[in-house]
């Protein structure tokens, strides 16, 4: 089974996955409209041999229409620009509610200042391929500054969080998350579906007009297609063969996805962010290494579900440990360890 399909409402393709991403792109007029459009994917995910739903919407409005959703529990997820931040502000007490994972599609400004006021809100945060390959060397590393030691920067924010897992697994052979993956455009495993049917592995290679097929076609067709072939290559090519990246610190965590668009894009920023964080490396270790084991299963919570909270409460307090990454926060909770480990 693959994983993952991003698919607009109202489409539908003969092929089973792990995750269905409905894209709502027309507001409803009320809730009650909401729910019966999306009541076939929010029925049927929730049958074992079914994907799951979450719902992608770019427009803040529909929040005031899924509160009669609540007992479908459905995942959200927001794609925002940063003009949208006072919106995100002056909505954040419904947003706690849904805890949806924000999605910053567009930033024309500030990078690192846009990620420190979303990563204000608590919430899970990805930023989009076309906004960080498109930001420049001293705003990615004014950004890692603050991934790394800024308070208010409590939950991982990707595709960073994997360039740091990397760069503290550097070396170790077992370690194998590529961006391909973490951008969610690792070929066979995901597929995206356009408003007009054509399926291609992201809305960043639909803007190229790059196609597998559409969702007429199986997905043994999609297999065959030569665009499809030409993915697998690209990776294959930058992990196994020598070439011009073969010398790169970052390849094995890039597996080529950096260059698949463009074969001259500059990748010398990211290189740059990824040997700031080694740089950071060991003193991380030392700081990991002298906590209690209470805060190290702490870390670990944290990092595998940066939100901790169940429906429609608020987070919980986390308290920030000088020395560590911004986002490695800690619960304000007794340890029941014994004192002489504390």
């Amino acid at each position: 089974m693959i994983e993952q399909i991003s698919i607009p409402e109202g489409l539908k393709w003969n092929c089973f996955s792990r995750q269905k991403i409905v894209r709502i792109e027309d507001v409803a007029t009320s809730g009650a409209e909401l729910l019966d459009r999306l009541k076939y994917s929010l029925k049927y995910s929730r049958r074992a041999d079914h994907a799951e739903s979450v719902i992608e919407f770019s427009d803040l409005s529909v929040l005031e229409r899924l509160s009669q959703l609540r007992r479908h529990l459905p995942k959200v997820r927001m794609i925002v620009s940063e003009d949208q931040m006072g919106e995100l502000h002056r909505n954040r007490a419904r947003l706690s509610a849904f805890c949806p994972t924000l999605v910053l599609d567009r930033c024309e400004s500030s990078l690192p200042r846009s990620v420190q006021f979303m990563a204000s809100l608590n919430l899970p945060i990805e930023v989009t391929p076309s906004v960080f390959m498109s930001t420049d060397e001293k705003s990615l590393l004014d950004l890692g500054e603050r991934l790394l030691f800024s308070p208010f920067v409590k939950i991982p924010v990707h595709p960073f969080f994997g360039l740091l897992q990397a760069a503290l697994d550097a070396g170790n052979s077992s370690f194998f998350v590529t961006l391909w993956d973490i951008c969610g455009e690792n070929p066979g495993q995901h597929y995206y579906i356009t408003n007009d049917g054509k399926i291609t592995l992201s809305k960043l290679w639909a803007d190229e007009n790059r196609f597998f097929g559409n969702v007429f076609d199986t997905i043994d067709d999609i297999h065959e297609s030569d665009f499809f072939r030409e993915l697998i290559a690209i990776k294959e090519t930058c992990i196994r063969i020598s070439h011009e990246c073969s010398n790169c610190p970052v390849l094995r965590f890039c597996a080529g996805y950096l260059r698949a668009v463009n074969s001259t894009y500059d990748c010398s920023p990211f290189v740059s962010l990824y040997k700031f964080m080694c740089s950071h490396v060991s003193s991380l270790r030392e700081n990991y290494t002298a906590l209690t084991n209470q805060k190290k299963r702490d870390i670990l919570q944290v990092m595998d579900r940066p939100v901790q909270r169940a429906f429609g409460r608020y987070p919980e307090r986390r308290t920030h440990e000088p020395g560590l990454p911004g986002f490695l926060m800690f619960r304000k909770t007794k340890s029941k360890l014994p004192k002489n480990e504390q």
